[in-house]
């Protein structure tokens, strides 16, 4: 009844709510009884840590704290391993995340690429083939566009390299 305190039973046998309980009438014959509860930090109670012996006894102020000291240490183990699958549980969505995002990044990245590389293409084409025809004005803004195509190719390719030795 009381999440703090440790529960004691010294002789069930002269307990009357528990002298005729099966535990203590038959095997395994409890007679003396210690709980101390488990309760999380949240304040569920999750049961007790309890010894338990045939013959009668009384703990001592040393072994009342030893039990309360070995309950706080199983809940904190229990805690612990709450937060441990937890985490698991979060790197694993985290994973799935990053493949997810390494996926995305390379079919737009490649989705990028193909026009980019027509358009490098095609102004190289339009300063090489028609050189003649194009006044300077002309090709200086197809030099521009085929220099800023180039650049934007090697960020694009600079993203998938990354993308590569980053997830290796």
């Amino acid at each position: 009844l009381n999440n703090n305190e440790l529960f004691t039973i010294e002789d069930s046998r002269l307990d009357e709510r528990f002298y005729n309980n099966p535990l203590v009438t038959e095997d395994p014959n409890v007679v003396f009884y210690a709980g101390a509860p488990l309760v999380t930090s949240e304040g569920l109670s999750l049961g007790t840590l309890c010894v338990m012996d045939n013959k009668p006894k009384k703990l001592t102020t040393v072994q009342q704290k030893a039990m309360k000291v070995l309950s706080n240490k199983v809940i904190s183990l229990f805690e612990l391993k709450k937060a441990n699958l937890l985490l698991e549980k979060k790197n694993f969505e985290l994973e799935e995340q990053r493949i997810e995002l390494e996926m995305f990044a390379n079919v737009a990245a490649h989705d990028i690429k193909s026009p980019l590389n027509n358009i490098c293409g095609l102004t190289e084409v339009l300063i090489e083939d028609y050189e003649d025809v194009l006044d300077g004005e002309v090709k200086e803004l197809l030099d521009l566009v085929n220099i800023s195509s180039n650049s934007l190719k090697n960020l694009v390719d600079g993203i998938l390299n990354h993308s590569k030795t980053s997830s290796i």
